[in-house]
């Protein structure tokens, strides 16, 4: 999904720049969230090449949200407002995904997921102070993933029925 990825990547980019101003260290939970802009910005450029094109109404909703959440970061300077905003919008970005992974599981592999959930897992370890602002990311990276990697596990579980 070409837009997924596209906005995938747009709000990485803006949840990197918002939890650097709130805080986030390299020594701490900014590592994994720069890997949550690189990863979706090399999908996307080859999802331009192998991938499924598609534009919906969510999709242009979630670009308005991204526009919003800029305008009211920039306008109130506030990296907390950005980095709840991008979240919002992230999570709007992964509800094509969600549908798509939990319609069709066998279609997605279930390996980079898994990774991914157990990467952002790993990352809420990492958070050194348990302030909203420095914990929120890293937990709804790890829900998120989760979401998106149980129906590819769960359909890879499952046994044919034998007649």
């Amino acid at each position: 999904m070409v837009s997924t990825w596209f906005l995938w990547m747009v709000i990485g980019n803006l949840l990197l720049v918002s939890s650097y101003q709130a805080g986030a260290k390299v020594d701490g939970t900014l590592v994994p969230i720069i890997l949550g802009a690189v990863n979706p910005t090399i999908i996307f450029f080859l999802s331009l090449r192998f991938g499924k094109y598609a534009w919906k109404r969510l999709d242009t909703v979630c670009v308005w949200v991204c526009i919003c959440t800029v305008v009211v970061w920039q306008v109130t300077q506030s990296p907390l407002l950005g980095l709840i905003g991008g979240v919002v919008a992230d999570i709007i970005a992964a509800v094509p995904q969600m549908i798509k992974n939990w319609r069709d599981p066998k279609d997605e592999p279930v390996f980079p997921w898994a990774m991914f959930t157990l990467g952002s897992a790993l990352n809420v370890l990492a958070v050194q102070v348990w302030v909203f602002d420095q914990w929120l990311v890293p937990v709804y990276m790890t829900v998120t993933a989760g979401v998106l990697t149980v129906p590819l596990v769960l359909a890879r579980l499952r046994v044919p029925k034998t007649t």
